[in-house]
């Protein structure tokens, strides 16, 4: 089964946690299958919110089989304090800095929660006749290349998928895993586009993590030919676990 993330209406980013986010998967796994064992898998944040999900679902007794994850990024126990939480007050500070002749607009400075001042800011961007282009060019490219359609979008979506990814990291910022995950832990690192530091994950390990390198990067690793490569490595893990 794969489980689709929520895909929020509202413009504004929000504080939300991994431990949060896990909690609403675990629960649906646990509608659809009763028993364990159970097989966790996820790539990037998805990783890092699979490892949750074995941990709480080890927590009520359950059998985790195996985790996997993909070019995931540890937890971080001194990033704990940089990750400060979204407010009225820091999103407009964060708009002056970002966007300086927009966030200058009155309307804004009325807003009385988060998302009223994205949906002013919002609205703001798309009198622009440029809005939409203006935006994308300020949105990473790692983040444009994980947002569907991203040529073709119009400013709304744009936004709304910019703070979702701005609340999914901030998320990740604050998680810390209470107690060590007692499943087998696979990991799998991308050759391309930058290592992320997996050794960072075995002291949340109970056994030996089992690393393998998959051919391309962060994004084509699911597209041919590289998908064919570790579908198979992936089916063997999960014959053999």
């Amino acid at each position: 089964w794969g489980i689709k993330s929520e895909k929020p209406a509202a413009y504004a980013p929000f504080n939300i946690t991994i431990e949060a986010l896990a909690k609403a998967y675990a629960d649906k796994i646990l509608a659809m299958q009763h028993r364990g064992p159970y097989y966790i898998f996820g790539w990037c944040i998805g990783g890092t919110i699979a490892f949750e999900i074995a941990r709480q679902l080890e927590q009520m007794g359950r059998t985790v089989a195996m985790v996997a994850m993909v070019n995931s990024s540890p937890p971080d126990d001194e990033a704990v304090s940089s990750a400060i939480p979204f407010t009225l007050a820091e999103e407009l500070d964060w708009l002056a800095q970002a966007v300086p002749h927009l966030a200058e607009e009155k309307k804004l400075e009325e807003a009385v929660d988060l998302e009223e001042l994205w949906t002013f800011f919002a609205q703001a961007l798309e009198r622009q006749p440029d809005g939409a282009t203006y935006l994308k060019r300020r949105i990473p490219p790692q983040l444009a290349r994980a947002i569907p359609n991203f040529e073709t979008l119009e400013c709304g979506p744009v936004l709304t998928y910019f703070n979702r990814g701005r609340s999914l990291s901030r998320a990740r910022l604050l998680y810390v895993p209470p107690q060590k995950l007692a499943a087998p832990v696979s990991f799998f690192q991308v050759q391309e586009g930058g290592n992320v530091s997996w050794e960072s994950w075995q002291k949340y390990c109970s056994k030996p993590m089992r690393v393998f390198e998959l051919r391309g990067d962060h994004f084509s690793v699911f597209k041919k030919p590289f998908a064919e490569e570790f579908s198979r490595l992936f089916g063997k893990l999960i014959r053999t676990a």
